[in-house]
């Protein structure tokens, strides 16, 4: 049941984010590189939760397809894809937050900051090479696994799936995860330093900003180590078939990521905040709207049919 509502609100909010900027898009205004990341990241999230959510929907319910190898292979692979997509995208957006409002008088920040597209372009294309590194692995061990799981007992079975499926995206999610990590801390550090020496000011716009901004950062970092300590337990005492109470939280919690930082962003990017409180409004004033004509109707019903009582007593 958790899990069916954070999938509900995960696709919701990231949907959300998609559809905001892909309106814009489409309406042919030009979108920022945050917002492209924004779009790229919404639209990855959402694939990954809805291969997360089936796969525990056939693990629990149907365990033997996923036994099958090319439905295996369908499933991690695409799953390998889809995270990879998230966890880069994640970095970036978290390293152009830090090249865009950090505040650092070092030169080779300086030379980073003026070239903030360039460099972001750069780590998502550079990226694509441990993808295709791990692609390989993912088949290879794929067929490895395939080919113990006749003879191996289920502890066997466990043991070997995460040592040859597992594990290897635990290792390649550790780069993203530890630049991700820099980049978040520095920012915090900044502006933590930057609040410090203008909290003093009453009314002042600057430190209003950066407070919120310090507010978004920390929630971004304890979501995305959340996310990673899960997997890592995950990797650690995973048992197959999945239908254990574990395997569930897991999910649940590592589920939390994608979904909580969706929220997230839609509360502090102000675009997507005011469309969010208009769309808010729009729905509260056609329910108000919809429950005054109800009224009214009822009332006339009301009127009428005393009216009508009154001339039968005649």
């Amino acid at each position: 049941m958790i899990f069916s509502v954070e999938f509900l609100v995960g696709n919701l909010g990231n949907g959300f984010v998609a559809l905001v900027n892909g309106r814009d898009w489409l309406q042919g205004r030009k979108l920022s590189a945050v917002d492209q990341i924004l779009t790229a990241l919404s639209v990855s999230r959402i694939g990954l939760l809805g291969l997360t959510f089936l796969n525990w929907w056939a693990a629990l319910y149907c365990p033997s397809s996923l036994m099958i190898p090319s439905r295996l292979r369908a499933v991690y692979i695409s799953w390998t894809v889809l995270n990879h997509c998230s966890l880069w995208l994640a970095t970036s957006l978290s390293i152009y937050y830090f090249l865009r409002i950090a505040n650092f008088s070092n030169a080779f920040f300086l030379y980073l900051r003026f070239r903030v597209r360039r460099v972001v372009w750069c780590i998502l294309l550079a990226s694509l090479v441990p993808l295709l590194v791990n692609i390989m692995l993912m088949n290879l061990h794929i067929d490895i696994w395939v080919r113990g799981s006749g003879t191996n007992a289920s502890h066997t079975l466990s043991r070997e799936f995460s040592k040859l499926l597992l594990a290897p995206n635990l290792a390649f999610s550790l780069l993203p995860f530890a630049l991700s990590l820099v980049a978040v801390l520095l920012l915090l550090a900044s502006l933590w330093q930057h609040w410090r020496c203008w909290g003093a000011v009453a009314g002042d716009k600057r430190a209003e900003a950066h407070r919120r901004a310090l507010g978004g950062v920390t929630a971004f970092l304890f979501l995305y180590i959340l996310f990673f300590l899960t997997f890592l337990l995950h990797v650690w005492t995973f048992e197959f078939p999945q239908k254990n109470l574990t395997s569930l939280f897991y999910k649940v919690t590592a589920a939390m990521f994608p979904t909580g930082h969706s929220i997230v962003l839609i509360l502090r990017t102000r675009k997507l905040r005011e469309v969010a409180l208009s769309a808010l409004r729009g729905a509260a004033g056609s329910c108000r709207g919809d429950f005054l004509v109800a009224q009214e109707c009822s009332a006339r019903w009301t009127v009428g049919c005393e009216i009508k009582n009154s001339i039968g007593g005649m």
